[in-house]
């Protein structure tokens, strides 16, 4: 039976437990005996772009179609039990990647290929201490601080998660195969509290950016769900993203900040996206006399400024079909699931940058399609954004800019006379309508309790990163014709 204890109390107990918290030479003798578990893994992971559509970025090289990706990881994790109170967990992690090789199609292609090198990224798996203020018998009430993972939906295999992943503005959806996010490994750098009240429970998490620009702002998330019997389950989530900003300048940037209104972006054709801070809201006609340029015929007065800084809104369900009768022996743990999340990318509109909101609600659902234990898991998703950006995070990685990419990206106007500079170039602006829906179909299989085996095939938000020829910062997937596929063989203890 839970004992019903006051929320506020819950709020108070991560200050007590700085004030008074015991001394070092006290913690020392309180954790002078502890146990030690080591966890570890390592993977092979291949797959093939087998079609994409729009991969021309500036110098026609950066083509994904039949390009092999390549990855080998490891990583261990020591969990360490202090004593009844706390919890600890350390580890690294180090993954191999083979980046893709461009278009292999002409001699300067293949020489490019030959001058692919491998990357090493080495990664923490977690860094966090964790306090049961109960005791760890009583699973009802935890706290996190550290480097630690979290997830708030354990259905979700690829697509959705809109509340702790990808920016606000622009709103830019991210997933892909095996993210960090659905392995486990550390993805929020800060505190946590979790409670437990019967049927119901909530997170409450301050955690720092370090996956996108502008790096280290704090964000304030809450996450609220009720499960009232295990044939369903219901949340919903908030995330006052970049609210508590290291630079404020650069958070919400600003012509006072130093930021260039008139600053354009890498595109020569005109369009409103273009600039890269700020984008004109009123405009005056300039006499003839007072021109500086005969053909300045317009002077820019106002600006409408975007910020990092917004609200993210999420709600979702999960049922379980299968409480309704009793399981005959031939289906799976997870068979007939049926799950599904919606999302809001920024509850305020910017004047002709993010004009509806109805435009930055992506909806995605789940189901996990029965396998009759052959397989763990077998899940289709589907997702539905009807945004009118250009998925590109450019201007968010390379300048730290909240605006949108111009459509008109690395492209040239319709040529009456095709040449082979123009060759490299698309002739038609980048298609908001053909990446509105995704869909993805993964699969699992644990053997031998060590041995896992998994696959995905796709058409999602995954981001190759360009080839030795150039960086991309579009999804390789940006039609309904285009997918990819993966697999890895994992072993774990």
């Amino acid at each position: 039976m839970l004992k019903m204890i006051s929320l506020s109390k819950w709020f108070l107990m991560p200050l007590a437990l700085m004030v008074f918290a015991p001394s070092g030479k006290t913690m020392a003798n309180s954790f002078s005996n502890v146990d030690v578990v080591f966890k570890g893994a390592g993977w092979l992971k291949s797959g093939m772009v087998m079609h994409s559509t729009d991969y021309l970025t500036g110098n026609g090289a950066n083509d994904y179609n039949k390009n092999w990706m390549q990855d080998a990881g490891v990583l261990f994790t020591g969990i360490v039990s202090l004593n009844e109170n706390f919890d600890a967990a350390f580890g690294l992690g180090a993954i191999q990647r083979h980046p893709l090789q461009g278009a292999l199609v002409a001699p300067q292609d293949l020489d490019a290929a030959a001058k692919v090198k491998l990357s090493l990224n080495v990664f923490s798996t977690q860094s966090r201490l964790t306090w049961f203020p109960q005791g760890k018998t009583d699973y009802n009430h935890r706290f996190d601080f550290g480097l630690f993972p979290y997830k708030y939906d354990y259905d979700i295999k690829n697509l959705g998660l809109y509340l702790i992943r990808g920016a606000v503005y622009p709103g830019l959806l991210v997933s892909g195969f095996e993210t960090k996010e659905m392995l486990g490994t550390a993805n929020m750098l800060g505190a946590r509290m979790q409670n437990r009240f019967g049927t119901y429970t909530q997170d409450i998490i301050l955690t720092s950016e370090t996956d996108l620009k502008p790096f280290y702002d704090f964000s304030a998330l809450y996450v609220g769900t009720w499960k009232p019997t295990p044939l369903f389950e219901l949340g919903a989530g908030v995330n006052f993203y970049h609210f508590l900003p290291v630079r404020p300048g650069a958070t919400s940037p600003s012509e006072a900040d130093g930021f260039d209104p008139s600053a354009e972006g890498v595109s020569q054709i005109p369009h409103r996206y273009n600039r890269v801070f700020a984008s004109p809201r009123d405009t005056i006609v300039i006499p003839l006399a007072d021109r500086e340029n005969p053909f300045d015929s317009l002077l820019y007065t106002n600006y409408i400024w975007p910020s990092h800084k917004g609200i993210k809104l999420m709600g979702r369900f999960s049922i379980n079909p299968q409480n309704l009768f009793p399981n005959s022996g031939i289906l799976g743990k997870n068979d007939l699931k049926l799950y599904g999340e919606i999302g809001v990318l920024g509850v305020q509109d910017y004047p002709g940058i993010y004009d509806k909101i109805q435009e930055r609600i992506p909806v995605m659902i789940g189901f996990n399609i029965p396998a009759f234990k052959i397989l763990d898991v077998l899940a289709l998703e589907v997702e539905y954004y009807g945004s009118q950006l250009v998925p590109d995070y450019r201007k968010l990685v390379s300048e730290g800019s909240p605006m949108p990419q111009t459509p008109w990206v690395n492209r040239n106007e319709p040529q009456t006379e095709v040449t082979s500079e123009t060759d490299l170039f698309l002739q038609t602006p980048y298609d908001v309508d053909g990446d509105n829906l995704k869909w993805s179909l993964y699969f699992s299989k644990v053997l031998a309790n060590h041995v896992r085996i998994s696959g995905q095939v796709a058409n999602d938000h995954f981001r190759p990163g360009g080839t030795p020829s150039g960086a991309s910062f579009e999804p390789a997937t940006t039609s309904i014709s285009d997918w990819y596929w993966m697999l890895k063989l994992s072993y774990f203890f």
